[in-house]
C-alpha cells in the first residue's frame, strides 16, 4: 500500500491587507505514522524584509503551534486519524492557525516515493530554500 502524506506550508504573514506571506516552515502528516512532523527556517530573515517585524510576537506564535502540535502527538484519543477534511480540522482547531501573524496554507495530498524522512529532506528544500 502506497504511504500517502499530508503537508501545508506554515507562512508568514506580515500584513493581511497585503496578503503577503513568506515560507517560514512546513507541516507534516504521514498515513503511516500517527504523530505530526514540522520543520522551522530557523535563519528566515524576516527582521530584514520588514523593518518592523516583531520577534516576539513571531516567537509567542510559533511557541504556540509547537505546543499545539506536542499535544497532538502526546494525545492517544486519535491514533487513526485519517489524512484528508478531519485532519486539517484538527490542525485549524488545535493551532489556531487563522488568529496569527503564523498561517498555515490549505492542504496538500501526496504519496512518497522515498522513506518518510527523505520525502521531508526533499520537500523542505523545494519550499523553504533560500
Amino acid at each position: 500500500m502506497d504511504n500517502t502524506f499530508v503537508y501545508l506550508i506554515l507562512q508568514y504573514c506580515h500584513s493581511v491587507l497585503t496578503r503577503e506571506a513568506i515560507n517560514v516552515g512546513v507541516l507534516f502528516k504521514f498515513s503511516d505514522e500517527d504523530k505530526i512532523r514540522i520543520y522551522i527556517k530557523e535563519d528566515h530573515k524576516l527582521a530584514l524584509v520588514y523593518r518592523e517585524f516583531d520577534q516576539t510576537n513571531y516567537d509567542l506564535a510559533l511557541a504556540h503551534i509547537s505546543k499545539g502540535i506536542a499535544d497532538y502527538n502526546l494525545d492517544t484519543k486519535e491514533p487513526d486519524l485519517k489524512i484528508g477534511k478531519n485532519f486539517t480540522e484538527v490542525v485549524r482547531n488545535r493551532l489556531k492557525w487563522q488568529d496569527s501573524i503564523l498561517q498555515f496554507s490549505d492542504p496538500f495530498i501526496s504519496v512518497t516515493i522515498d522513506d518518510n524522512d527523505a520525502t521531508m529532506a526533499g520537500y523542505i528544500k523545494m519550499l523553504l530554500h533560500n
